[in-house]
């Protein structure tokens, strides 16, 4: 899977290394102790189980789907034991949802200059059962409990479901995300099932019942993160290039339930929507060259894939990218997770022909 012609594998595999790193030392640094043997142990720790896992398990090896789910509902458990045992320390993602969810509850406009909350109102609502049941912290497990259930069945064999879910356990960044309470895992994981009910349900070429309701599950997401409209566009053109009129009516769709949950919070309060809401955080800062370079980069991106996997491959590059361009502090850490569960999801058995490259399989 990691062979110097499995481009995809390696460097996604290369990307969340490098994205972990950078996550160690930012974390070391502002604690004021040297990250260096940290990073070692990781790196050692990260390639010697890829490694072996790589060299271990048989391309042919089937799942047994009822061993792995006991192993994730084992793996919740004993984390929610943990967390709320020891952990103290809720976390600025925590109080952000929190405080969010208790302005909303009591009537107060919740983008606020004391909210800090620059996410799209409908993750708020993703937050809000976790905040009924006491502790919003839990959506983070929640998070991780959905994507380790959702790798058995993406993945073809038990090579693949291995190596995703040991990578995906390896990641430091992962626990950072879950401790501090964020919302993020989550939040895209919910956006990565939508894709694959579209790969699944979607008739490109139909306007029916699944179409509607798929671009209204997928403008309902759009509202949770700006950040969203990136592995959307990528999808649309993917899923639709061959029908530019279902194209623009799914994309219109979406886009007009993304704007109807937005729009009581602009009529609440529009001088505070748009002085603390959600689209004032660091992307607001970003020069309009970037905007048109991005812009032109996941279209051309979108129209060249091929496959499924390319999808989330080019989802998770372009994700990492704008978090290397945004993730100046801590603060911004959210940004960095999101492109994990692509770039993981990507890691696929695929054959190499010597002449002709990557074999697309049909699965």
């Amino acid at each position: 899977m990691f062979t110097k012609k499995h481009y995809i594998n390696v460097i996604s595999v290369l990307i969340l290394l490098f994205v972990n790193i950078k996550f160690l030392i930012d974390y070391s640094s502002s604690r004021g102790f040297s990250p260096v043997i940290l990073n070692i142990v990781f790196v050692i720790l990260f390639f010697g189980v890829v490694y072996i896992q790589d060299r271990i398990f048989k391309p042919d090896e089937q799942i047994v789907n009822k061993n792995f789910v006991y192993m994730v509902l084992v793996l919740i458990l004993a984390s929610l034991a943990f967390d709320f045992a020891v952990n103290s320390n809720r976390g600025s993602s925590y109080f952000t949802a929190f405080n969010w969810l208790v302005n909303m509850g009591n009537g107060v406009y919740p983008y606020n200059n004391n909210s800090y909350s620059y996410n799209l109102p409908f993750l708020y609502y993703l937050d809000a059962p976790f905040y009924l049941m006491g502790d919003v912290r839990i959506i983070g497990l929640f998070g991780l409990a959905l994507f380790l259930l959702l790798l058995p069945g993406y993945s073809f064999n038990k090579k693949e479901l291995v190596i995703r879910t040991s990578t995906l356990l390896l990641l430091p960044l992962v626990y950072y995300e879950i401790t501090v309470g964020g919302d993020a895992l989550a939040n895209i994981v919910v956006a990565i099932i939508i894709i694959f009910l579209m790969n699944k349900f979607l008739d490109p070429d139909k306007i029916d019942i699944r179409f509607i309701f798929l671009s209204i599950l997928f403008g309902i997401i759009l509202c949770t993160r700006v950040l969203v409209l990136i592995p959307f566009i990528l999808s649309v053109l993917f899923f639709f290039r061959y029908n530019f009129k279902n194209l623009f009516l799914f994309i219109l769709i979406s886009l007009l339930i993304c704007f109807s949950v937005l729009v009581p919070f602009i009529k609440w309060d529009y001088i505070s929507f748009a002085t603390f809401g959600p689209f004032t955080n660091n992307l607001a800062t970003l020069s309009v060259w970037v905007y048109v370079i991005l812009f032109i980069v996941i279209v051309y991106a979108g129209w060249m894939i091929s496959d499924l996997q390319e999808l989330l491959f080019a989802s998770g590059v372009i994700l990492f990218f704008v978090s290397i361009i945004l993730g100046k502090n801590e603060a911004d850490i959210s940004e960095m997770v999101i492109a994990i569960p692509f770039l993981i999801l990507s890691i696929n058995e695929y054959r190499i022909d010597k002449f002709t490259g990557k074999q697309i399989s049909i699965r």
